[in-house]
């Protein structure tokens, strides 16, 4: 059991999630993406990908290159679906 604090963001593949967590710390489950998309609180973790759930707390900055890139704590970069950016957008723009 992790604290949801202390996830920075979601990696899913075919039917594996790793979570990154704080202190570069990262745990792997076999559940797809899917299952965690329902149990993560919104608006605090957001799908921007299909295969990324990102916590907006961990935000760093959204960089517009290609469809867009978030910077997450971690120094890690997520890509963000084009399908996605509208609601990741209005929803960074609460936390400012």
């Amino acid at each position: 059991v992790v604290p949801l604090t202390q996830v920075i963001r979601v990696e899913g593949f075919k039917s594996y999630s790793t979570f990154t967590l704080q202190q570069r710390r990262s745990v792997t489950v076999s559940k797809n993406l899917i299952n965690f998309e329902r149990l993560l609180p919104k608006p605090f973790f957001l799908r921007v990908h299909k295969s990324h759930i990102v916590n907006l707390n961990c935000v760093l900055r959204y960089r517009k290159q290609g469809t867009g890139l978030l910077q997450m704590e971690d120094d890690s970069e997520v890509p963000v679906s084009p399908d996605r950016k509208d609601e990741l957008l209005r929803l960074l723009g609460q936390y400012v």
